[in-house]
């Protein structure tokens, strides 16, 4: 569409060869996953899916065009939604196809809530950003425990390795 969202009932789509090329996630501002919270939403990192919730035993995903649609008998599905790499993904293999939805209407941000994304993130960049996260919240368990760094090759490939005590962890180097 003109304002590119993207038309859920459109089964012509080819949403994620449309998507490729420019595929990137869109991280919520802080104002806007306070508005969600109070909505009762758990804010997600996607291109397609700005908000999940539960509500009973339903499930109600608001999306970044701002339409809400509720998904009956799904809220088992929340918990594996948000642990999902790509929310849109779970939702097209997940909920998507079934017929026991309704389209509630259109959720938009109030004036005082800016309608634009805080930032778009690649999916490395995300993984940095929580893979920094994770190795910072590490840090301050440790109390001074000395990390210690080297880049290392397994199988041909290059990693970054991290040790810390005995916690190893590898990531793999980019290209």
């Amino acid at each position: 569409m003109a304002d590119g969202s993207i038309l859920l009932h459109d089964e012509n789509i080819k949403y994620r060869e449309e998507m490729t090329a420019h595929y990137q996630r869109i991280a919520q501002s802080p104002d806007q996953k306070d508005q969600l919270d109070k909505w009762g939403y758990q804010a997600v990192n996607s291109s397609f899916i700005s908000g999940v919730g539960v509500f009973g035993d339903n499930l109600r995903i608001r999306f970044h065009n701002a339409s809400v649609y509720e998904y009956y008998g799904f809220a088992d599905r929340f918990d594996k939604m948000l642990m999902a790499n790509s929310k849109g993904q779970f939702f097209n293999y997940y909920i998507r196809p079934t017929k026991r939805y309704k389209f509630l209407g259109k959720l938009e941000f109030p004036s005082g809530v800016p309608n634009v994304p805080q930032a778009k993130l690649s999916d490395e960049q995300m993984f940095q950003a929580l893979e920094f996260k994770y190795l910072n919240d590490l840090v301050k368990q440790l109390n001074g425990q000395e990390i210690k760094y080297e880049e290392v090759q397994i199988n041909g490939i290059p990693y970054h390795k991290y040790v810390i005590d005995k916690i190893q962890i590898l990531r793999p180097i980019s290209p």
